[in-house]
């Protein structure tokens, strides 16, 4: 795969870094901050190797997240250290586990310089992306209808974009099953007897779902439609936007008027039959059936057109294709 073919480039560039060069690498970036060059340089390499199995995990024990954090905030404008800054953190918090999630969220500022650079690059899809990633994997550690807001913005603002629309898509699907970092990465030992715990959980969930209410009804599921049919041929955008949806039905029985209204039901169909002439689709088709699960639940109950006009198209279109 390309995926491999990559790695095994990126091996025969970096065998020359091992643990300890790395840790060098990282102490002149601490040591030199100011120089803008050397920066630049640092972070290039860093996010490029970072890539490579098992660099990742040296970097964080390295300090490498408290160091690309530093980095960010001494140089804001530089667009060259935020691009290399940002990816680096990317690779580091989705596969360095609970101990890079631990890292950052312990160091001082490192949310809200995220969040900073986030919306100081909304024009730039490149950083951007890396930045709505980021925010995915720390969904309860920052505020939901605000958060919910900006994902609208961007996903009008880079309509083009596969990085921004599909991370777009996968945060606003994080932001409503969030539970705090921090509850999966400590131990249970401070637990109490009572629930409180499960109160405060189920109010939680409850305002995540009033908000994805608020997003569906401010053009969120126009952005979603918009987003399938710009980009037919990427299935993880297809697999997010029909997970989403199935969600938005789920959460209110109210939204299945709209979304049928709006083409989304056609966009999923339009889907099943795409991937279903490609390998490796399951991901799609679990998604899109999901959605079509919860949007005719109860129609044929009822003699709703959606039972007939709907579910009965989409089965006769799948045993066409199949």
């Amino acid at each position: 795969s390309s995926h491999t073919h990559r790695n095994a480039k990126i091996a025969n560039h970096v065998d020359f870094l091992d643990r300890s060069t790395l840790k060098i690498l990282l102490q002149m970036l601490r040591m030199h901050s100011g120089n803008v060059g050397m920066q630049r340089t640092g972070t290039s390499i860093l996010s490029f190797v970072v890539e490579h199995d098992g660099y990742h995990q040296i970097i964080v024990e390295s300090g490498g997240i408290f160091c690309m954090l530093m980095l960010l905030n001494m140089h804001p404008n530089d667009t060259v250290i935020q691009c290399n800054g940002i990816a680096t953190l990317c690779w580091l918090l989705h596969r360095g586990g609970d101990a890079a999630k631990r890292q950052f969220i312990q160091t001082n500022g490192g949310m809200q310089t995220l969040l900073n650079t986030t919306h100081m690059y909304m024009s730039k899809p490149s950083i951007l992306g890396n930045c709505l990633c980021l925010l995915s994997a720390f969904p309860n550690e920052v505020p939901s209808k605000s958060t919910i807001q900006m994902v609208l913005r961007c996903m009008k603002q880079h309509p083009e974009s596969i990085k921004v629309q599909r991370n777009c898509l996968n945060l606003i699907r994080q932001l409503t099953t969030a539970v705090s970092v921090t509850d999966n990465i400590e131990t249970n030992d401070n637990n109490n007897n009572d629930n409180s715990n499960g109160d405060g959980h189920r109010q939680h969930l409850q305002q995540q779902g009033q908000h994805l209410a608020w997003f569906a009804q401010s053009d969120g599921i126009t952005c979603i439609h918009n987003a399938m049919t710009q980009h037919q041929d990427d299935d993880s955008i297809q697999a997010q936007a029909c997970g989403l949806l199935a969600i938005l039905c789920c959460v209110c029985d109210a939204l299945r008027e709209p979304i049928s209204a709006s083409g989304c039901l056609e966009a999923v169909v339009s889907c099943q039959l795409r991937s279903n002439r490609r390998k490796n689709s399951s991901r799609v088709q679990h998604a899109a059936i999901w959605f079509q699960t919860c949007m005719l639940l109860d129609c044929v109950d009822r003699n709703d057109v959606r039972a007939f006009g709907g579910g009965a198209a989409v089965i006769h279109n799948l045993m066409e294709a199949s």
